[in-house]
């Protein structure tokens, strides 16, 4: 529902993220989900102040940066296929793939 506090927590995303229970609490109530709760039940990985805000993000992109480009593109590739995984043994046989191209790529 537009405009509600809870319109940002996407129905094709939440109950992954945080369970279908949570979710449907949160979506249809609107309620406003607290930094404390949020980061309990999943849906934020962590707290920071507001002012260290900038400051930790680019630290986390720094820490990411160091890796090879293909290797986090193709790890944010089997995030996003592995959810959808019909099986533990489809979602291994796609992250053995994985593992070996970027171990082949030049950095």
């Amino acid at each position: 529902m537009p405009g509600s506090p809870s319109h940002s927590l996407r129905t094709s995303a939440s109950p992954r993220i945080v369970g279908l229970g949570h979710a449907y609490e949160i979506l249809l109530s609107g309620r406003l989900v607290e930094s404390d709760e949020a980061a309990r039940i999943g849906l934020v990985n962590r707290i920071v102040a507001p002012d260290d805000l900038l400051r930790e993000a680019i630290t986390l992109a720094e820490t990411i940066n160091t890796n090879s480009p293909l290797g986090v593109r193709l790890t944010k590739q089997l995030i996003q296929i592995n959810v959808d995984a019909p099986s533990l043994e489809a979602a291994v046989e796609m992250e053995n793939r994985n593992q070996t191209s970027p171990a082949e790529a030049p950095r």
